[in-house]
């Protein structure tokens, strides 16, 4: 199994969810640049930067941010800024400066700086990444006549990543795994397989009806338990109970605005 395959089965266990409560429902939600390398590190990742880097280069992981970018080409100027998705091009450009940066020792030639006259952003570096705020910069400039000079600027900052296929990638591979982040398993470390989707709006349901009017958190989890009413035994109190916990607010806060 190659390094993005193990890194991605990683990710895909992930807590990529979190709690609507208006809907009485989980939501999919992106992680924190930031958060994402950091996870990777603490399940073991040598170079979790790279790591990360690597698969939006590919494309096989998606990011968004807040964005500007900036060029000048046949004497033309041209800029635009937004939110939303980053580009895998983007990324590849940065992967491209950050291995011209590893041989700027070896050929003295390589410039790490590019001055921006015609977009009026003077010298600046051509990459900076800073993956704690997470940010990023790319910036060129290709000599040539007025048809081929160019000058280009891109940053984007509060980057986010996307979640990954909800469906593990790789089921079939073979090999060792990253540790695995201990992300809503039961106290015995085995995944909890129950649809809370399901069982949120069972509860709503029953609670609209006036089946199920509970006073405590208890109550939430013991229906839950018993709704499922599972051969092996679970999902046990403690894997419950953070859903339990949801569910118990929401009921709590229909209450008040009825």
């Amino acid at each position: 199994m190659d390094n993005d395959s193990r890194v991605l089965l990683a990710m895909c266990d992930w807590q990529w969810t979190s709690w609507d409560y208006d809907k009485c429902r989980d939501f999919e939600k992106s992680l924190a640049l930031s958060e994402v390398i950091n996870n990777l590190a603490m399940c073991g990742e040598e170079n979790p930067k790279g790591a990360v880097i690597s698969l939006l280069a590919d494309g096989k992981l998606n990011a968004e941010g807040d964005w500007q970018w900036r060029e000048y080409k046949r004497s033309e100027h041209y800029s635009m800024e937004g939110s939303g998705l980053i580009p895998a091009s983007r990324w590849q450009t940065l992967l491209a400066l950050q291995k011209e940066l590893a041989n700027v020792f070896m050929d003295e030639s390589i410039e790490l700086s590019a001055n921006l006259v015609k977009l009026g952003i003077g010298e600046t570096d051509k990459f900076y990444f800073d993956w704690r705020e997470g940010y990023f910069s790319i910036a060129d400039s290709l000599a040539g006549d007025w048809s081929s000079y160019r000058e280009f600027w891109y940053m984007v900052q509060n980057i986010h990543i996307q979640p990954p296929a909800r469906e593990k990638p790789f089921p079939n591979a073979s090999g060792s795994e990253l540790p695995k982040l201990p992300v809503d398993t039961s106290s015995g470390g085995r995944p909890a397989a129950l649809d809370w989707e399901e069982a949120a709006l069972e509860m709503a349901g029953r609670f609209y009806l006036g089946d199920f009017k509970p006073k405590t958190i208890a109550e939430v989890i013991r229906e839950i338990q018993k709704w499922a009413n599972r051969a092996d035994g679970g999902p046990n109190e403690n894997t419950v109970r953070p859903h339990a916990k949801r569910i118990f607010d929401a009921f709590n806060a229909w209450e008040k605005q009825s």
